[in-house]
C-alpha cells in the first residue's frame, strides 16, 4: 500500500489537507541522499539552506536523540513529537517502545509532502499525526489535546527545527506552555467547582423546563444583525454612563450586563435589557444584590444551567437559560434535544459566555464597554461595585502575577495573569466572529488591546452605527417560548435513572467485593483464583462505565479524582506483574469506588427532590 492510500485510510482529514496542498501547487523541499544511502531534506532558512537530518548518518543521529531521552521515558505516559521531518527519530522511539502512546505534530506541510515522496509511512500511526496549516488554530488544538489526554506528556522537539524553523518552534513552545498552564488552571477550576456544578445542575434542572432557552431560532430571529452592547464592570465603564443612558433612552442597541456591571448601571438608573450569569458559587447571587433586594422585575436573567442555584431561586425577574458544558444532568435528560439548541462551553469569564450567546444569535455589531482586562489608575471595578472582601480598587493580591500588555491606545499597561488568560480566551472566540464577517467594536478606554476588535470611541459608534431604534421591549415574550422540551422523554429518562441508580449501587458493591477477593487470593498465593478475579473485575468495570447514573452523575462529581484514577488505569492496563496489579487495584481503584458509594449517598436527596419536581411537571402537562 502506497503512502497516499495509507493516509486516506488512516486519517481522512489530513489526506484532504494534503490533496488540497498538492492541487494548490505546494511542492516538497529538495531531497538529497546522505553518505550512508538514506535521505534528508534541505530547508531554506534566511540566506542559507539547512538540513533537517544529518547528511552523514540520519539513523545514528536518531539513536543519539533517543539516548538523550531514554532514561526519562519511563517517567511519562506519552510522548509528543514536535517535528516529523522524515521520521527517523520517531521510528527509533517506537522501535524501542512499541506500546508507547504518542502524537506527532509537523508545522510545515512542505516537510510532510517531502516525507510522502521520500519514505514509507508504515511505521507511523497516521491518526496520531497533525500537520498545522493554520497558526490561529494551534492554541485551540493544543488546549484540546492536553485537555482530552490525562497522561503525563514528554515533549520532544526535533533539534534541527530550532534552526530551520525558529519562528514555528518559538510559536509552538509558547503555545505549549500556555496550554499546559490552561490545563493546570482547569484542574484547579475542576477541583474547586466539580461538586457545585453537579448539585447546581440537579437543583436547576426543573427551572429549565419552565423557562425559555435563549439559544432558539425565535431569539435568533429577534437579535440577528441587531447591535448589542456587552457591558462589563471594568473601570472604563464610568466613562460611558452618559452615553449608555442616551442609548437606553433612544433604544438604539440592546444592553447586556455581565458580572457586576449591573450594579453600576442600576446605580445610574440604567436598566439593562438582560443580565447574564454562570458562576457556580453559592455567593454568586450577591452580584445582583440591588436587583434582588429592591425586587426589580423589569430586568431578565439569562442563566447558565450550572449557575449557583441560589441565584436562580432568588432572582425576581423573568428568566431564560442556556445549557452549559459543565451541566451533565441536562446532557442526560435532554441527550437528543440539546443538539437543537446548542451548548455553551464553560469559560473563564462571563464575558466569553455572553460572546458565545451573541455569536449564536448572530448579533452584529457587538460593542464592548468596560472590558478593561487590565488595571487603570489603581481601579479594578467601575463605581458602585463593592463587596465584603474586596473593594473597587486594585489590591496587592491582584498584583502578584503582574505583567505588561499593550493597551487600545498602543501604550503598555499593567494587568495580571488572570486577566490576560481571559483576554486570550476572548480572542479565540472573536476569531470566529471575524470568520463570519461580523464586527466587534471595543470602546474600552485605557483597556487591554483585544485582537479581532476595532477600537472606537462610543460617541463615534453612536454616530455611525446606532442611528435607529432597534430594541423590542417585549423580546422575551414568555408565553410563547420555544424550548418545548419533551416532558414525556424527560419522564422516561427519570424512570430509567432510578433503575440505573440501583444498578450502579450494586455494581460498586460487586467491584469492591471482587478487589477484596483478588487481594485475599494474592495473600494466600491462590494465583489461579486471583487471575480469574481480574476477569470479573474487568467485566464489572465495563458495565459501570456504561451506566448512565455513573457517567452523568457520580463521575462528574468526582472529576479530579477520576482523572487521577484514569492515569493509574493506563499503567494498570500495561502492568504484566499480576501481583503488582492486585496491589494497584487495592491502592487506587478501591478507594475511588468507595468514594463513588459516598457520592451516591450525598447525591440521593438532591435526586429525590428533582424526581419529585419532574413528576409534578409531568402532571401539569
Amino acid at each position: 500500500m502506497n503512502n497516499e492510500e495509507l493516509l486516506k485510510r488512516q486519517n481522512k482529514i489530513l489526506y484532504k489537507k494534503y490533496i488540497t496542498a498538492i492541487e494548490n501547487g505546494l511542492e516538497p523541499y529538495k531531497s538529497i541522499e546522505t553518505k550512508n544511502g538514506y535521505k534528508t531534506i534541505k530547508v531554506p532558512a534566511g540566506d542559507k539552506d539547512l538540513l533537517i537530518h544529518s547528511k552523514y548518518d540520519p539513523i545514528r543521529e536518531a539513536e543519539a536523540l533517543y539516548d538523550e531521552f531514554a532514561d526519562q521515558i519511563k517517567e511519562y505516559d506519552q510522548i509528543f513529537f514536535y517535528g516529523l521531518g522524515l521520521g527517523y527519530h520517531v521510528e527509533k522511539f517506537l522501535k524501542e517502545h512499541p506500546s508507547l502512546s504518542y502524537s506527532t505534530y509537523e508545522p510545515d506541510m512542505k516537510v510532510f509532502i517531502s516525507h510522502m515522496e521520500a519514505r514509507s509511512l508504515t511505521y507511523l500511526s497516521l491518526d496520531r499525526l497533525v500537520i498545522d496549516t493554520d497558526n490561529n488554530s494551534l492554541q485551540l488544538w493544543l488546549n484540546r489535546f492536553l485537555k482530552e489526554s490525562s497522561k503525563k506528556t514528554l515533549l520532544i522537539i526535533l533539534p534541527s527545527y530550532k534552526q530551520a524553523l525558529p519562528e514555528s518552534v518559538e510559536l509552538f513552545s509558547q503555545s505549549f506552555k500556555k496550554a499546559l498552564k490552561n490545563v493546570k488552571n482547569e484542574f484547579i477550576t475542576n477541583k474547586k467547582f466539580e461538586n457545585r456544578w453537579l448539585i447546581n445542575s440537579i437543583k436547576n434542572y426543573c427551572e429549565l423546563l419552565k423557562t425559555p432557552n435563549i439559544l432558539t431560532n425565535k431569539y435568533k430571529q429577534k437579535f440577528k444583525d441587531k447591535p448589542v452592547i456587552l457591558v462589563a464592570a471594568g473601570p472604563s465603564l464610568n466613562d460611558e454612563l452618559d452615553q449608555l443612558i442616551k442609548i437606553k433612552k433612544d433604544e438604539t442597541a440592546y444592553i447586556f450586563a455581565v458580572g457586576s456591571a449591573n450594579r453600576t448601571l442600576i446605580k445610574h438608573n440604567i436598566l439593562p435589557d438582560a443580565v447574564l450569569s454562570y458562576d457556580p458559587q453559592a455567593h454568586n447571587h450577591k452580584v445582583y444584590e440591588e436587583i434582588i433586594t429592591e425586587n426589580i422585575k423589569e430586568v431578565p436573567l439569562i442563566f447558565g444551567s450550572s449557575v449557583g442555584h441560589e441565584t436562580v431561586q432568588k432572582f425576581p425577574g423573568q428568566k431564560l437559560h442556556m445549557i452549559t458544558s459543565a451541566d451533565t444532568v441536562s446532557a442526560y435528560f435532554m441527550k437528543n434535544q440539546t443538539k437543537e439548541y446548542g451548548i455553551v462551553n464553560d469559560s473563564p469569564t462571563i464575558a466569553l459566555i455572553t460572546l458565545q450567546v451573541l455569536y449564536y444569535l448572530q448579533c452584529d455589531p457587538v460593542i464592548l464597554v468596560g472590558q478593561n482586562l487590565a488595571f487603570r489608575n489603581n481601579e479594578f471595578y467601575s463605581s458602585g461595585v463593592k463587596y465584603e472582601k474586596r473593594g473597587s480598587e486594585v489590591q496587592e493580591r491582584d498584583k502578584r502575577d503582574e505583567i505588561l500588555v499593550e493597551s487600545v491606545e498602543g501604550e503598555m499597561i499593567q494587568t495580571n495573569d488572570s486577566f490576560d488568560r481571559m483576554r486570550h480566551a476572548i480572542e479565540q472566540m472573536l476569531f470566529h466572529f471575524q470568520e463570519q464577517g461580523r464586527t466587534v467594536i471595543n470602546t474600552t478606554k485605557g483597556g487591554a488591546n483585544i485582537s479581532y476588535t476595532v477600537f472606537q470611541d462610543l460617541n463615534s459608534v453612536m454616530l455611525n452605527e446606532l442611528k435607529e431604534p432597534v430594541v423590542d421591549k417585549e423580546w422575551i415574550d414568555t408565553p410563547d417560548y420555544e424550548n418545548k422540551y419533551s416532558i414525556e422523554l424527560v419522564e422516561d429518562k427519570r424512570r430509567r435513572l432510578l433503575r440505573k441508580k440501583d444498578e450502579c449501587y450494586s455494581l460498586l458493591l460487586e467491584i469492591i467485593k471482587t478487589i477484596t477477593q483478588i487481594s485475599t487470593n494474592k495473600e494466600h498465593r491462590l494465583y489461579q483464583k486471583m487471575y480469574k478475579g481480574f476477569g470479573k473485575f474487568d467485566k464489572y468495570m465495563k458495565k459501570l462505565q456504561q451506566n448512565d447514573y455513573y457517567l452523568y452523575f457520580i463521575k462528574p462529581y468526582l472529576r479530579v479524582e477520576f482523572q487521577n484514577v484514569l492515569r493509574n488505569e493506563y499503567k494498570l492496563t500495561e502492568e504484566q506483574d499480576y501481583q503488582k496489579k492486585a496491589d494497584a487495584l487495592t491502592d487506587t481503584i478501591k478507594p475511588f469506588i468507595e468514594r463513588c458509594l459516598e457520592t451516591d449517598e450525598i447525591l440521593s436527596p438532591y435526586i429525590d427532590e428533582m424526581e419529585d419536581q419532574i413528576q409534578q411537571e409531568t402532571k401539569q402537562v
